[in-house]
């Protein structure tokens, strides 16, 4: 359950509040697992709108005007302090909550309308048929029967018509009031805080640390607190020239006793006592022993550490990777997408290479390494070899390139000018005779496919336990509807169906066809035959959409002409229906 302070709201209530600027803000005020607590009911004691959630949380929920809201909490807050003997276990606690509270609402929560959504922001599961509507009308529903009985027993002055809350399901509204969860409400908004976004301030020359409200979570007693790494949680902190670790959530987790503390990596501080260097994790185990001479971490659960005047690479577990040998440096050379591979520079200026599974590559140190996934490419002048991570050879230098095709898990490689594609675990796919190979990009991660071109033709090929060719090169483009089925044209605008296997389901008789990524119910694509829109199904039959189908599809989510024109005549049919 999610209670926002925004500043707009959907096209679809606009009606029942005056209008708002177009523009979109919104402070996060609760995130409440267990429902909608009956403190903040009085928050939506005005007006209620509801919109049903769109595109899977987006937008919908039930709406109110924020300054109403604010006031009919007041009230509730301010009858409650007058009924404190009949009401409150801790007077003293409530009045500290209600004063951050009314606080935070002055502070923050100046924007038009509060929005509830009881769905949250997202929602992973197919929505029911009304997408949520009936979810949200009940909730508005019971918000607005417990509101009536505060709001009574408020101008009766009488506490214990309060218990009359349907809410409480006969419970005493002390009960519920009191409850540690809640904190005489502060607990809620304190849910939608950040717990990572800690603020350095100082004090008397020390250094704490507060949250997003200014409430200090880590008392002023550091010399210095270095800034959390982005994707670390563990920031240094010291104390009298000792240097430790503590949380997100401020706590010290590595005490101040290192003479050094290095900013986290990979989940590892690098830390030094006593000139020797070692390894601790974000619980402040010591995972490399402090009896190294230097040491760094170049990569996940892998740490270079050195001893005398030779250099290895160990695991989280303390196995040697790479024995110990004579050298002056070792270093993880990485590409943009995070494969790497191994530097090793001796005294007498030799270097000597290794792949990450620490094979050694039989390279000189003039040639170029590229690493691309699980494999290298070697570069020697003009020359171009491609290595697997054991060192070996798969294709020799020769004047070629290479690029790695992830999402085919082989490689494209062209030789003058012409592209085949090479497969490292099955060897040669194609010959080298085409202008280009691309992915054709499908949301399944067990079918690949290959669009291959010459000039403006185009043919395709399944890439996986199998391969084998789809269509020939023959055709314009091709384009995923669903699992087993593409869209396949001869020009811009005439496409048709065929399966993966290449039996072809329709011949190019459609105008316009999508697929939606396999999303159109019980049936391949929809798409534009005759200037009329019709859904596919699999054996290729075409079934006409209703208008009021065609408006939803196709509104607000096109410039095509054709579409538009589909999309005018929708609209009219729809507004010379009966009851329009």
């Amino acid at each position: 359950m999610y209670l926002l302070n925004q500043d707009t709201i959907p096209a679809t209530i606009a009606q029942h509040f005056p209008p708002t600027e177009d523009s979109y803000f919104y402070t996060p005020m609760m995130r409440w697992e267990n429902g909608f607590p009956l403190l903040f009911h009085p928050l939506f004691a005005g007006d209620i709108a509801v919109s049903p959630p769109l595109d899977h949380g987006a937008e919908g929920g039930l709406y109110t005007l924020a300054e109403n809201g604010i006031t009919a909490l007041r009230a509730l807050y301010d009858f409650i302090e007058a009924h404190q003997s009949a009401l409150l276990d801790d007077p003293a606690a409530f009045l500290a909550a209600r004063e951050k509270l009314f606080r935070y609402l002055e502070e923050r929560a100046g924007l038009r309308f509060f929005r509830l959504t009881p769905w949250g922001e997202s929602v992973d599961e197919t929505p029911p048929g009304d997408g949520y509507l009936s979810e949200a009308v009940a909730l508005k529903g019971s918000i607005e029967e417990n509101n009536a009985v505060i709001h009574k027993a408020i101008a009766a002055n009488d506490p214990s018509l309060l218990d009359e809350c349907p809410f409480l399901e006969g419970a005493a509204f002390r009960q519920h009031l009191n409850a540690a969860v809640y904190d005489y409400g502060w607990a809620l908004i304190r849910s939608s805080l950040h717990p990572f976004r800690l603020e350095v301030f100082t004090e008397e020359g020390l250094k704490g640390m507060k949250d997003a409200l200014g409430e200090i979570v880590v008392p002023a007693t550091y010399d210095t607190i270095g800034d959390f790494p982005i994707t670390e949680g563990l920031a240094t902190v010291s104390k009298r020239d000792k240097w430790g670790y503590i949380n997100r959530r401020g706590v010290e987790v590595v005490p101040c006793i290192y003479d050094r503390a290095d900013d986290f990596e990979y989940g590892y501080g690098a830390v030094v006592m006593d000139g020797k260097f070692g390894v601790v994790d974000e619980n402040g185990q010591t995972i490399v022993p402090l009896v190294y001479d230097d040491g760094h971490l170049p990569g996940h659960d892998l740490f270079a550490v050195k001893k005398g005047h030779e250099w290895a690479l160990i695991g989280a577990s303390g196995e040697v990777l790479l024995p110990f040998q004579p050298a002056i440096s070792i270093v993880a050379v990485r590409d943009m997408e995070g494969h790497s591979y191994f530097q090793l520079a001796k005294e007498n200026g030799e270097k000597l290479f290794f792949t990450h599974r620490m094979k050694l590559l039989p390279v000189d140190a003039l040639d170029e390494i590229t690493a691309a996934g699980e494999y290298y490419i070697v570069t020697r002048g003009k020359a171009n070899a491609l290595l697997d991570a054991a060192g070996e050879t798969l294709l020799p230098f020769a004047q070629q390139q290479f690029r790695w095709i992830h999402a085919l898990l082989a490689f494209a490689v062209t030789i003058d000018k012409k592209t085949g594609l090479y497969a490292p675990d099955k060897g040669w796919l194609t010959d080298v005779v085409y202008d280009s190979i691309e992915p054709l990009y499908t949301p399944e991660n067990d079918e690949r496919y290959a669009m291959v071109r010459n000039g403006m033709k185009a043919g395709l090929f399944a890439v996986g336990e199998q391969f084998y060719r789809v269509l020939p090169v023959a055709y314009y483009r091709f384009s995923y509807l669903k699992k087993g089925f593409f869209g396949y044209c001869t020009s811009e605008a005439s496409w048709g169906i065929v399966r993966a296997n290449g039996t072809i389901v329709t011949d190019t008789i459609f105008e316009y066809l999508d697929g939606k990524m396999g999303n159109v119910p019980n049936a391949v694509a929809i798409g534009l035959k005759d200037n009329e829109m019709v859904t596919v199904a699999e054996d290729g039959t075409a079934t006409p959409m209703s208008p009021h189908d065609i408006v939803a599809e196709l509104d607000g989510a096109t410039r095509n002409m054709s579409l538009l024109k589909v999309l005018r005549a929708a609209k009219k049919a729809i507004a010379q229906q009966p009851g329009q």
